[in-house]
C-alpha cells in the first residue's frame, strides 16, 4: 500500500512544481497502448491484458454522455458487478492514470467523460477499516475514503 501511496504523490509533483497541465487534446496519447472493442464500449490494456468499460458507471454511449454518472458508496459499488465485471483493485484503477495529464488524469479519447471526482476500488484499508481505496482522477492520486463517501465507479474485467 505504500507503494500505492508514493506513486499518488509522484504523480501530483508537476502540479506542485507549478505546472497547471497539459490541455485536454494533449493528455489523450498513448493509444498504442489500448484497443477499443465491442462496438467501442470497452478498452483492452494492452499493459495489462485487462477490459475496461469504457465509460464510467451509469454512463453509455460511444461518447459516455448518455445516462448520469453513477456517484455511490463501496458497498453499492461492488454490487454493481455482476459475473462479467468486477470493482478493479487499486493497482488496476491507478494504471490508467496518465501523469502529464490532469483534471482528468486519463486518456480522455479512450475514457471520454471521465470524471474529475474520486473512483471506488475493490481495495479496503487495512488500516481504517471503515476507509477502502480510491483514486482521484482530478490530481492523479490515490488515497483512502470513507466507505459511506459517494464517489465514482469504471469496472474492469479480466480478458
Amino acid at each position: 500500500m505504500k507503494y500505492i501511496k508514493i506513486i499518488g504523490h509522484l504523480l501530483l509533483l508537476p502540479s506542485l512544481l507549478g505546472f497547471s497541465g497539459l490541455a485536454a487534446a494533449a493528455c489523450s496519447g498513448a493509444e498504442d497502448r489500448y484497443v477499443l472493442q465491442n462496438s467501442d464500449t470497452e478498452v483492452l490494456d494492452n499493459t495489462t491484458g485487462l477490459i475496461w468499460q469504457r465509460c464510467s458507471a451509469g454512463l453509455s454511449d460511444t461518447d459516455c454522455t448518455t445516462g448520469g454518472a453513477s456517484a455511490v458508496n463501496w458497498k453499492a459499488a461492488i454490487e454493481l458487478a455482476d459475473e462479467i465485471w468486477r470493482l478493479p483493485n487499486v493497482k488496476e484503477l491507478a494504471s490508467l492514470l496518465e501523469a502529464e495529464c490532469t483534471n482528468p488524469s486519463i486518456n480522455i479519447t479512450l475514457f471520454p467523460a471521465t470524471s474529475t471526482s474520486a473512483y471506488w476500488t475493490a481495495t479496503p484499508d487495512t488500516a481504517a477499516a471503515t476507509n477502502a481505496w480510491q483514486v482521484d482522477f482530478a490530481a492523479g492520486a490515490t488515497s483512502s475514503a470513507a466507505k459511506t463517501a459517494a464517489l465514482q465507479v469504471r469496472l474492469v474485467r479480466n480478458q
